[in-house]
C-alpha cells in the first residue's frame, strides 16, 4: 500500500472518553510489491484486532478477560470480538476454513487471515469501559524487530467529577457568603436600621389612598420617578457596600491574606492539573498524580524567594512591605516547603497506584516502571535528598536537641550541609520535569544573582576589635568593616573560616550606624557559637570569671597583612550583609512598640544607641555616613523586654539604664524621645530582688532599669491603654 510503511496502527495510542465511539478499519493489498513481506499468502497483507494483556503481551487474553470490545452491561461482546479477531472468514470468500493447516499459503488457513478480504470495515463501535486497553494484529506480530500492537486509553467523563467539586466549591463560598453577609449586618447595625424603617416589626404597611382618574397619570409620573432615584440610591449602596467589603479585608492583615491567597492559588493548581489531565489516561490517579505535580511545580519555585537575602532586603523599601509580611519570610518559606511535600506524597502515591495497575494488566512491573525509566529514577533520587533536607532541617534535629539514648542526633552543621542538596535537587527537577523549567527558570536565574551578590559582599576586609564576654553564655563581638552601611535593626551573617569555611549564620546588629565599628551580640549554646567564642577568647577555666578578652586589634596589615589577624593569633571573620528587617522601619512611626524575649531583645540595642547618639546623649560619634538625620525616629518608645531570670537582664541593662535617662530629658527638653521600658520575669524570683530601683545582683550596682513585672505581659491591657492614649494613631 501507499505509502509502503511498516504494518503498524494509527495512532498507535489513542485517547477517548467513555461513551465515544471509534470507527475501525483497514486496506491491506494482494500484490504487496516486497513478496512475502508478513505471515500469510505471498504478496497479501492483512490484519485483525485483538486484544492483550499487555503491551509486551502476544498471545491473546482469555474470551473471559476481554474489558474492551465489551456490551452495555461491561460483559465481553463474543459476537463483535468474534468478528474483529477473525474478519468474518467464510466460505463465501471462495474457500473453507483448515484450522489444521500450518501452509502460509494456503487460502483456507485462516489462522493468518487468508480467507480474509484486503479491506475490512469494523463500523463504529461504542467505548463502554474505562481503562489502559493494549490489542495487537496476531498476523503481523511474528518479526523480530518489530511488531503491530496499539493501545487505546479510555478516561471517565470528568464531567460528573469536577461538577461535584465546583458544587461543593459553590456550596462552601455560599455557606460563607450568608454567613458572612449576616455577621456584616449584625456588625454593622442594618438590622437595627431595617427595624427602625419597619421591615422588622411586623408591621403592615399604612393603606395608601385609591387615586382617582385624574390623579392616576401624575401618580405613574411619580412612580417612574421613584423607581429611578431607588436605582440611583441601590447602585450607592452597592458602592458602599464594596467599599465596605475592600475595608474588612483590609483588617483581615497582612499574614492571613496571604495565606488565604496562597492556598487559594495551591486548590486553583490542583484542579488545573486534575482537569487538564482527567482523560490523559484510564486510571484516575493519573491525574491526581499530575495534579500534585502541578503543585510541586509552583511550590518549589516559590520556595526559593523567602531566602533571595538581598531580594527581601530590597523589598522592604518598596510598597509591597506593606502588603507582604517580609518578616515572616522564613516562616513562609517552611510552609511553601510543607505544601511543597504534601504535594509530592500526593504526586508519588499516586504514581506508584497507577504502575500496580499497569503491572496488574501485564504491562511491565512496578520496579520497571519505578526504577527503569528516567522520570521514575530522577523521581525517587528528589524524594531522596528532600526527605534528608525534610528531616534535618525539623526543629528537634536542627537544634540537636533529639537524643536517641545517649546519641544526640543532629545539629546546625548537619542542617546546613544537608540543605545544600537543594543543588542536585534542583538539577534533577528539571530533568524530572517537562514542565518545571517554565515556572523556575527566571526565579532561579534570581537566585543565582542574589547568591553572587552575597559572594561578592563576603569579600570585605574585617578588623576584629574586641571580643569579650558579656553574660555567662553571651559573647560580644566588635569588628571594623570597610564598605558597610546599615540601618538600625538590621541583620549580618558572620562565617569564622576555622570553624567551617562554608557555614554562615545571621545575628542581629547591636551597634548603631553612628558608631565607628560593627557589633553583635551571639548567645554561644549551638555547636558552631560555642566553636566561635572558644576560638576568639583564651580560655583558662571554665569559670566565667577567667576568662580573658581579646582586645585592642593590630591595625589592617600587621601580622601578615591579614585584616583578621589578632595578637598573633589567626582570628578570621568573614561578614555578608546588612540584611535587613521589620524593626528598621521604627523609624517610619511617631510612636513605637518594641518587644523582645531574652537575647531577641537585641535589634532595640541599636535602634536604641541610634536614638541615644542622635538626641545628643552620648559621647559617641553622631551622624556618621551610615546613620539616620539628628531629628528622625519616635517621639515615643515603648520597651517590653521578657526573660526567665535576672541574669539575663544584665545583657543590655545599661543601655536601658542611658535609654531611660534619654526619655526622661527628652520629657523636659525638645529633641528627645519619651522612653517607657518595662521588664518582666516569668520565672522564679525573689521579691526583694524585684523591687522598684534594686540594683541587678552582680552587675556592679547597675540599677534595675524601667519598670519590673513580674510574669507574662497583659496584652489585652497594654494594647487597650496604648489605643487609648495614642488615639487615631498609627504605632
Amino acid at each position: 500500500v501507499y505509502p509502503s510503511v511498516e504494518y503498524d496502527f494509527v495512532p498507535n495510542v489513542l485517547h477517548a472518553t467513555e461513551g465515544d465511539y471509534i470507527h475501525v478499519q483497514w486496506t491491506g493489498s494482494d500484490a504487496n510489491s516486497n513478496g512475502n513481506a508478513g505471515e500469510g499468502r505471498r504478496m497479501t497483507d492483512r490484519s485483525n484486532f485483538v486484544e492483550v494483556k499487555g503491551i509486551n503481551q502476544n498471545i491473546p487474553k482469555p474470551l473471559e478477560d476481554h474489558t474492551l470490545l465489551v456490551d452495555d452491561k461491561g460483559e465481553p461482546d463474543l459476537e463483535v470480538i468474534e468478528r474483529f479477531s477473525y474478519l468474518g472468514q467464510s466460505q463465501s470468500q471462495g474457500g473453507e476454513c483448515d484450522l489444521d493447516t500450518n501452509d502460509q499459503n494456503s487460502i483456507d488457513n485462516c489462522k493468518v487471515l487468508n480467507l480474509a478480504p484486503a479491506y475490512y470495515d469494523g463500523g463504529l463501535v461504542k467505548l463502554q469501559k474505562a481503562g489502559t486497553h493494549h490489542y495487537m494484529s496476531t498476523r503481523n506480530n511474528n518479526f523480530s524487530n518489530r511488531s503491530q500492537k496499539g493501545t487505546l486509553i479510555i478516561s471517565k467523563r470528568t464531567k460528573d467529577v469536577l461538577t461535584t467539586v465546583a458544587i461543593a466549591l459553590g456550596s462552601i463560598a455560599g455557606v460563607l457568603a450568608v454567613t458572612g453577609a449576616g455577621y456584616y449586618a449584625y456588625k454593622s447595625g442594618a438590622a437595627a436600621r431595617l427595624a427602625q424603617r419597619g421591615g422588622l416589626r411586623g408591621q403592615p404597611p399604612a393603606e395608601a389612598a385609591e387615586p382617582t382618574l385624574l390623579e392616576e397619570g401624575a401618580a405613574t409620573e411619580l412612580q417612574s420617578g421613584a423607581a429611578e432615584v431607588t436605582k440611583d440610591q441601590q447602585v450607592q449602596r452597592w458602592q458602599r457596600h464594596a467599599a465596605q467589603v475592600a475595608e474588612r479585608w483590609g483588617e483581615v492583615g497582612n499574614t492571613k491574606r496571604c495565606l488565604l491567597t496562597f492556598g487559594v492559588v495551591n486548590l486553583a493548581l490542583f484542579l488545573e492539573g486534575y482537569a487538564l489531565h482527567a482523560e490523559d489516561d484510564m486510571y484516575p490517579y493519573f491525574a491526581l498524580a499530575k495534579a500534585g505535580g502541578y503543585m510541586m511545580d509552583v511550590n518549589f519555585t516559590l520556595i526559593l524567594f523567602p531566602v533571595m537575602r538581598n531580594l527581601m532586603s530590597f523589598l522592604r523599601l518598596t510598597p509591597l512591605a506593606e502588603i507582604i509580611p517580609l518578616d515572616d519570610h522564613i516562616t513562609f518559606h517552611k510552609l511553601v516547603a510543607m505544601f511543597g511535600a504534601a504535594a509530592a506524597l500526593l504526586h508519588v502515591a499516586m504514581h506508584y497506584k497507577v504502575m500496580m495497575l499497569k503491572a496488574d494488566d501485564g504491562d511491565g512491573t512496578v520496579a520497571e516502571h519505578a526504577f527503569g525509566t528516567l522520570p521514575g529514577l530522577t523521581g525517587h533520587l528528589i524524594l531522596l535528598m528532600m526527605l534528608i533536607m525534610f528531616v534535618t532541617a525539623w526543629e528537634p534535629v536542627r537544634r540537636g536537641t533529639l537524643k536517641i539514648g545517649r546519641l544526640v542526633v543532629g545539629g546546625y552543621n548537619t542542617f546546613f550541609k544537608a540543605h545544600h542538596l537543594y543543588i542536585p535537587c534542583y538539577v534533577l527537577l528539571w530533568i524530572h520535569s517537562q514542565a518545571f523549567h517554565k515556572w523556575c527558570f527566571w526565579p532561579m536565574m534570581m537566585f543565582l544573582v542574589d547568591k553572587s551578590i552575597g559572594h561578592l559582599r563576603a569579600g570585605r576586609k574585617v578588623t576584629l576589635v574586641s571580643a569579650k564576654p558579656e553574660a555567662a553564655d553571651v559573647l560580644r563581638v566588635e569588628m571594623d568593616i570597610k564598605r558597610f552601611s546599615y540601618r538600625p535593626g538590621q541583620y549580618l551573617y558572620l562565617n569564622c573560616p576555622q570553624i567551617a569555611k562554608h557555614e554562615w549564620h545571621p545575628f542581629t546588629i547591636t551597634s548603631a550606624p553612628e558608631e565607628n565599628s560593627v557589633t553583635v551580640h551571639i548567645r554561644t549554646r549551638g555547636d558552631w557559637t560555642g566553636s566561635l567564642r572558644k576560638n576568639l577568647l583564651n580560655i583558662h577555666s571554665k569559670k566565667h570569671d577567667e576568662f580573658v578578652s581579646i582586645e585592642a586589634a593590630p591595625p589592617p596589615g600587621a601580622n601578615g597583612g591579614n585584616p583578621g589577624t589578632l595578637c598573633h593569633m589567626d582570628k578570621q571573620l568573614r561578614v555578608d550583609g546588612p540584611y535587613g528587617s521589620g524593626s528598621e522601619h521604627v523609624f517610619d512611626y511617631e510612636t513605637a512598640m518594641l518587644v523582645g524575649a531574652g537575647i531577641g531583645v537585641t535589634p532595640f540595642a541599636s535602634i536604641i544607641k541610634s536614638i541615644r547618639l542622635r538626641s545628643g546623649h552620648s559621647s559617641l560619634r553622631p551622624n556618621s555616613p551610615g546613620g539616620l538625620p539628628a531629628l528622625s525616629g519616635p517621639k515615643h518608645i515603648y520597651l517590653y523586654w521578657v526573660c526567665r531570670d535576672n541574669q539575663e537582664f544584665k545583657w543590655f541593662s545599661p543601655l536601658l539604664t542611658e535609654a531611660q535617662a534619654v526619655g526622661s530629658r527628652g520629657k523636659g527638653e525638645s529633641g528627645g524621645p519619651v522612653f517607657e521600658i518595662n521588664t518582666y520575669m516569668t520565672g522564679e524570683l525573689s521579691l526583694d530582688a524585684f523591687a522598684q530601683d534594686a540594683e541587678l545582683p552582680g552587675a556592679g550596682g547597675q540599677k534595675w532599669p524601667g519598670k519590673k513585672w513580674a510574669g507574662r505581659p497583659n496584652w489585652r491591657r497594654i494594647f487597650k491603654e496604648m489605643s487609648e492614649k495614642h488615639a487615631n494613631k498609627t504605632i
